[in-house]
This record gives C-alpha cells, structure tokens and sequence, in this order.
C-alpha cells in the first residue's frame, strides 16, 4: 500500500514537473519575437515618430503664422487710430443731434 502510494505521488509530480516545463516553454516561446517581427515593430514606431515629428512642425508653423499676424495687426492698428476715433466722434456727435431733436417730455 505504501509503495502504491508513493508511486501516485511521483506520477503526481512527474505530470506536475512535465505541465509546469510546457507551460514555462510556451511562455519563453510566445515572448520572443523573431527577427522580422522585431522589424516591423521598428519600423511602426519609427512611422509613429515621423508622424508625431510632422504635427510638432506643423502645429510651429502654426504659431508663426499666428505670430506673424498679430504683428502685422499690430503694425495695421496705430495707422487705423486715427479713423476709428473719427468714426466715433461723428457717431457721438449724430447721437447728441438725435438726442436733441427729441420732444421733451
């Protein structure tokens, strides 16, 4: 009885040592990349990069285009000072006439 019972336990342990082997096989089996994957990864994350590198240089270029044109703004408005002052003052001054020929109440 007791040999059988030490045979169960080193079958037990044969199948446990073989199951554990496999699935230790497969792991290192399923994390290694061959050598075309591993090139295909590279060349996606160098995709990836080149995208990321175009969007920075476009949204710079964007900046400066903005930059730019709040500067021609800027150069555009003191020329325009005067006019607008102008425009206000004869509105102000309509509004005064209006406002005057108003009946009394």
């Amino acid at each position: 009885m007791r040999q059988l019972f030490f045979t169960i336990i080193i079958s037990f342990t044969a199948i446990s040592a073989t199951i554990a082997g496999v699935a230790i096989a497969c792991i290192l089996i399923s994390g290694c990349n061959s050598p075309a994957e591993k090139e295909e990864k590279a060349q996606n994350d160098a995709a990836a990069i080149n995208r990321r590198l175009s969007i920075v240089k476009y949204e710079n270029e964007y900046q400066a285009d903005i930059e730019n044109e709040r500067k021609t703004t800027e150069i555009r408005n003191p020329s325009n000072e005067e006019s607008i002052a102008d425009i206000k003052a004869r509105i102000a001054q309509e509004k005064n006439i209006r406002d005057n020929k108003r009946p009394s109440e």
